[in-house]
């Protein structure tokens, strides 16, 4: 059994049954508008009995490869499946089987098939192991943490940069009767100062002609053009 579990064949089949889960959940979403497994075609229940069996076989081959029992259980990755492949068999066959003795109907038990809906979406965290598998997908995903991180530092300083200007903003248009619609409270300086300036172009900006045309304002109109070239 341990031959098996550690063939290449068996991980490269896996990841095919994976691959072809994902897709199937995506077509019977949008083909398949019945509330519960019950309900749908022949063609849909074939597929999610199968899905559901080559999941459950899959994990019984990789606990029947370990020696001792308990090891598996320290394993992430294999507590991770296990649990997937419980809630497969749960809305699979249990789900199923309390509907058909029960005869209860959707439309007396609304949450079924919203339920039903979400375990089968929970299934797509099984992609998370073609991570595993695929190295490059790996680092891919650890360069755009490190890019995150870039980028939110720069967002950081530009929102510190919006915030000081604020004040400035805020200390000489205050009074101003024109824009104290704006610029009267803190709040509405950082707002526009992030909407009028930090997102729109100095020549588009209609704001900076009334800022120029008020001799009173050479102040403002010098910390604006200070925060845009900054920005």
């Amino acid at each position: 059994m341990q031959q098996i579990a550690r063939s290449d064949w068996f991980s490269y089949l896996t990841l095919l049954v994976i691959s072809m889960n994902a897709v199937y959940i995506g077509v019977s979403e949008q083909w398949n508008k019945s509330d519960t497994l019950l309900e749908s075609d022949l063609v849909f229940q074939l597929f999610d009995h199968f899905f559901c069996g080559a999941f459950m076989l899959e994990l019984i081959v990789r606990f029947c490869a370990v020696r001792h029992k308990s090891d598996s259980l320290r394993d992430s990755w294999f507590r991770f499946d296990a649990l997937l492949v419980f809630l497969s068999i749960f809305d699979t066959w249990l789900m199923t089987a309390i509907l058909a003795i029960t005869n209860i109907q959707t439309v007396a038990l609304p949450t079924a098939g919203s339920a039903w809906k979400l375990l089968r979406l929970l299934r797509l965290s099984r992609l998370v192991r073609l991570v595993r598998c695929l190295p490059e997908l790996l680092t891919l995903i650890n360069g755009m943490l490190e890019a995150a991180r870039a980028v939110g530092s720069s967002l950081l300083l530009l929102a510190i940069l919006i915030y000081m200007f604020g004040i400035v903003m805020h200390m000489f248009l205050s009074s101003n009767e024109e824009l104290a619609d704006r610029f009267g409270t803190l709040a509405l300086s950082v707002c526009g100062l992030f909407c009028w300036m930090g997102l729109s172009h100095l020549k588009l900006n209609p704001l900076w002609k009334l800022f120029f045309q008020k001799r009173n304002m050479r102040w403002s109109s010098f910390s604006c053009a200070l925060f845009s070239c900054h920005v």
